[in-house]
């Protein structure tokens, strides 16, 4: 048995063995995977309240965003080789944003955890197209800096096999294909490093009265009621994705800066200032960095 977006039902004469397929004549593999939904009937140019609401809570990260979600519905069996954070105040629509991605992926090929749920023995929502981690200052017994090095091999390939560990079920692999998206409230709940590659980070000032009741429900009745769903579902099969590069380091925004600087301590802030206004030099004593 093997999760494997891009492979058929019933995968002959092959195996996955030590993370890589192997030829191997009369083997028979059921591969798990299912197919997202066609959604028929959405048109792309009707996707407007989805596409101003992306643009209006992140108006600088937009368009990698809609790159990254049309990736996930036109490219299920590619990596993107970094995770997103969603930032921001509550009631700001983070979610909101979110609810017809999932439906353009298929429900079944999404999943949802806790931070806490992500630090346990099992794995099981590995097996993904998009992995959402909700509320990143949840991680019960643990700290940020032992979520950062758990999640870290699920953002980027290598590897590029899961071994998939699920409750009173055998061990079986999985392609390493899900798209990480963490959302969170505090900028000092996540942990990052100044060389972070796994990480593209959009962060709202907006606040949920920036967002009358009215509003919601006029979104949500788009959405469940007027084909909102199959609309944005179209408009991210039909994104031109030529000059989306899913292995490539996305871009440090300013709140990655403002996370970084959020969980590092005054003192290191300060000889971080210091060394700065040196140029950064490749050896220095400390006798000149007190003076």
């Amino acid at each position: 048995m093997i999760w494997a977006p891009g492979e058929p039902q019933i995968i002959g004469d092959r195996l996955m063995a030590s993370g890589s397929w192997q030829e191997m004549a009369g083997a028979t593999v059921i591969n798990t995977y299912l197919q997202g939904p066609t959604l028929a009937g959405g048109q792309p140019d009707k996707a407007g309240p989805w596409v101003d609401l992306v643009r209006r809570v992140y108006p600088a990260e937009a368009e990698h965003l809609f790159d990254c979600f049309a990736q996930r519905v036109q490219r299920p069996q590619d990596k993107i080789n970094h995770a997103i954070i969603l930032g921001g105040q509550q009631g700001i629509g983070k979610d909101s944003i979110l609810e017809p991605v999932k439906e353009a992926v298929g429900h079944w090929n999404w999943a949802d955890i806790s931070p806490s749920h992500a630090m346990g023995r099992f794995n099981g929502f590995l097996k993904s197209i998009v992995l959402r981690i909700s509320e990143a200052r949840d991680l019960g017994d643990h700290d940020r800096f032992a979520f950062y090095d758990r999640a870290k091999t699920w953002m980027a390939a290598p590897p590029d096999v899961h071994t998939i560990d699920e409750k009173n079920l055998r061990e079986y692999p999985a392609q390493n294909v899900t798209f990480v998206i963490i959302t969170t409230n505090r900028q000092d709940a996540l942990h990052l490093e100044p060389d972070d590659r796994r990480h593209f980070v959009a962060w709202s000032d907006l606040s949920k009265e920036d967002f009358s009741a009215e509003y919601w429900t006029n979104y949500y009745r788009w959405l469940d009621q007027d084909g909102g769903k199959a609309h944005v579902a179209a408009f991210l099969r039909q994104r031109n994705l030529a000059k989306f590069d899913a292995k490539a380091p996305p871009p440090k925004t300013p709140a990655f800066w403002s996370i970084l600087q959020a969980g590092q301590s005054p003192e290191t802030l300060e000889l971080s200032d210091v060394l700065e206004n040196m140029g950064w030099p490749d050896v220095v004593c400390t006798q000149a960095i007190s003076a």
